[in-house]
């Protein structure tokens, strides 16, 4: 492969895909273990000898897709005494030796700056998503059947308990991590691991656990028709071929199947030989995904701004001989960002409309993403902090001269939909300057225009930041976005733009111009990954200059002030629990703009009323 010396200076950051492991843990063929076994005609069949496949002292075949060269991993889990009990890889394709160098030093950074809890609870995210995420295609993979989603998470808990010396070798239990995790959790009671620090991700392992069980067990038993519901809401249907109406309604679901394989990856749906046919919702699974992605996306994003060097060096050494899906996804980014950056993406008209389009959220996520630009504010990183600041120069974005570009990431240990309640005030503001605002001119979405898909309405304060300054105005329009998997918010958007640059009124003040957004993302229960990023600028030379010199201490002082108010709103809510049961909707007033956007859109899109939906729950 060419093409290392013309990405080693590239404009972004290595994606996440560079860590994660190639499907060849997922896409294997029979171990030889059960190699000899004839019996296994169909892929989707759960009969006894497909389930009594062992993941462990064997070795796995597989082809790299951007190669032809066969690779074998190796695992050896005899014994907890046995030197070697712990699982190791065995690269015979050298193409993954520099995956392997990346992982080992980012795994390292992340245990040296924040520590072996902390660091472990990161990296054992990245080895769930070596078990459900493409990096080929980088996306989430397609779970083949319930075999393929019980092997993984069997698999995924051998890596994570391995290092406690836990291990189940019997190879007359089926998928033995998964089957025994009730006994495996009250070993690590006491143990700081991701399975007692990960709410959503106990949930489903639990639910599988359960699911697993009772697949066994119907296994030995003549069941027509029975349904399921876990934690997760996710609804799971077991029926036999005796209780279909007619021989057509099991083909109608058969090619069902088939066009599920072409679309969004949904539902895990599984035909056995007996014409068995179960469907699990992927939504949990999602879910976790996403959520993980963020975390240690983050995570690598601060890795590569602190290690430059090795990066680069990196790039140089390793790419040229890594799989070539590498090299392209790496490609794929850097033409991403030269379609953002050959032309400025907003223009003195673009400060003039109060419509919000497609393009507007577009934007406000590709600076959410790792591109070279972007530098931490403090060279040194604090890990002691919530948050961390960054700051870019690029000047590429607009027409308007003199705009800077701040970025903040941080964390908050609430839930998504308390966080959304509690921040209720209009994005682009600092709260504790602003001294007088109003909202007006709301507008709905309207189906009969591609152009008025978000709801908007326009904010309008007046900032002051002390006697030495003349007072500032803002005048944005705002919109909102939400994203939900399944029946869960997994992502708020509150995006805003100056929208009257060349109003007579407004020359004569001195308006802040900006563009940007809070993205408010889940990370787990009760952890919500918080992305405040904007473009602006505050007018004035001196104030610039000021403003420059002291927006980290106006970013921790911002920062703060939203966590003490998230505490207020939960400290209210706790209040409220005691007279209204245990749901508690502490926002119910379309007065409220910002609120009233989130609720149409989720109305119009989801049909929910987060009225409801969004009801704090503990």
């Amino acid at each position: 492969m060419t093409g290392s010396n013309t990405t080693h200076d590239a404009p972004v950051g290595l994606p996440l895909c560079f860590l994660i492991y190639p499907n060849y843990l997922i896409n294997h063929h029979s171990n030889t273990s059960s190699s000899n076994n004839n019996n296994n005609n169909s892929r989707n069949s759960l009969d006894n000898s497909r389930l009594s496949i062992s993941s462990y002292n064997s070795r796995y075949i597989f082809s790299n897709a951007t190669s032809h060269h066969i690779s074998t991993v190796s695992y050896n889990t005899q014994s907890s005494n046995s030197e070697t009990s712990e699982s190791e890889f065995t690269f015979v394709d050298s193409k993954y030796f520099g995956i392997q160098h990346l992982r080992e030093n980012f795994e390292n950074w992340l245990i040296e700056s924040f520590g072996e809890k902390k660091g472990n609870f990161i990296f054992q995210k990245l080895l769930f998503l070596d078990e459900f995420f493409d990096p080929n295609k980088d996306k989430i993979r397609r779970v083949l059947n319930l075999e393929d989603l019980f092997q993984s998470l069997n698999r995924y808990l051998f890596k994570i308990l391995k290092k406690y010396n836990i291990f189940y070798s019997n190879e007359d239990e089926k998928f033995p991590y998964l089957l025994n995790l009730k006994e495996i959790l009250e070993k690590l009671e006491d143990v700081n691991n991701i399975l007692n620090q990960h709410e959503e991700l106990l949930k489903y392992l639990i639910d599988n656990s359960e699911l697993l069980k009772k697949v066994l067990c119907d296994k030995t038993r003549d069941v027509k028709s029975q349904s399921v519901v876990d934690s997760n809401n996710n609804v799971v249907v077991v029926n036999n071929n005796n209780s279909f109406e007619s021989q057509q309604q099991l083909q109608n679901i058969q090619d069902a199947i088939q066009r599920e394989k072409k679309e969004d990856n949904k539902f895990c749906v599984d035909i056995t030989q007996e014409n068995t046919v179960t469907v699990l919702s992927l939504d949990g699974l999602k879910q976790l995904c996403v959520m993980f992605y963020l975390d240690v996306y983050n995570h690598f994003q601060l890795y590569q701004s602190i290690n430059t060097k090795y990066i680069t060096q990196w790039i140089v050494n390793e790419l040229s001989n890594s799989p070539g899906y590498l090299f392209d996804n790496l490609q794929k980014r850097i033409q991403k960002y030269k379609n953002f950056t050959k032309k400025p993406r907003y223009t003195n008209d673009d400060f003039n409309t109060k419509l919000v389009i497609d393009n507007d959220f577009d934007f406000v996520k590709f600076l959410t993403k790792n591109t070279t630009d972007w530098k931490l504010h403090k060279k040194k990183l604090n890990t002691q902090e919530d948050f961390q600041m960054w700051k870019s120069k690029n000047e590429d974005y607009t027409t308007i001269p003199h705009m800077r570009n701040h970025k903040i990431v941080g964390h908050f240990n609430f839930p998504l939909e308390l966080v959304c309640q509690s921040l209720l005030d209009s994005p682009g503001t600092v709260p504790d300057l602003v001294e007088e605002e109003t909202q007006s001119d709301y507008s709905g979405i309207q189906t009969s225009s591609s152009v008025h898909k978000y709801p908007t309405y326009v904010h309008e304060a007046t900032l002051n930041f002390g006697s030495l300054f003349k007072r500032r105005v803002l005048r944005n329009v705002i919109s909102v976005k939400i994203n939900y998997i399944g029946k869960k918010v997994q992502e708020v958007i509150h995006f805003y733009k100056t929208c009257t640059l060349d109003d007579r009124d407004d020359k004569k003040k001195d308006l802040i111009i900006a563009v940007g957004a809070r993205i408010y993302n889940r990370l787990d229960t009760n952890s919500t990954l918080y992305t405040d990023v904007r473009i602006s600028n505050t007018k004035g030379v001196v104030f610039s200059a000021v403003s420059s010199l002291s927006v980290g201490k106006i970013a921790k002082q911002t920062f703060d002030g939203l966590k003490r108010r998230i505490e207020e709103t939960k400290k209210k809510v706790l209040e409220e629990k005691n007279n209204n049961g245990n749901k508690v909707a502490m926002i119910k007033d379309d007065k409220l703009l910002l609120w009233k956007s989130m609720r149409d859109y989720c109305l119009f899109y989801y049909q929910v009323d987060i009225n409801e939906d969004w009801s704090i729950k503990n």
